[in-house]
């Protein structure tokens, strides 16, 4: 959904959810959008930089519909990103030194 403008994001985000809950399928998926990540999932895994192996698991536990801006969401954000900071920092310095 990241091409999209905020509004229509933000439906078809609040469209899929629903479609998934009517269905009670199993889905993956991939996100390099911390938000829409918390927003949406009920595990998310980080990845490493190359080669690709999961780093950290969160489980996000959080009742449904979701408040995008709860504090508990902006926690789960500020933690994720955190380990992305770090991961990054990482990548640069075993690329470039």
């Amino acid at each position: 959904f990241s091409n999209l403008d905020a509004q229509t994001r933000n439906y078809l985000q609040e469209e899929f959810l629903r479609i998934w809950q009517e269905t009670g399928s199993t889905v993956i998926f991939v996100s390099h959008n911390v938000d829409e990540a918390v927003f949406m999932s009920d595990r998310i895994f980080m990845l490493s930089n190359a080669p690709a192996r999961i780093i950290e698991e969160y489980v996000i536990d959080l009742p449904r519909p979701r408040d995008r801006t709860s504090p508990t969401c902006s926690s789960y954000r500020a933690r994720i990103l955190e380990l992305l900071k770090v991961e990054q920092e990482k990548a640069m310095r075993a690329r470039y030194g």
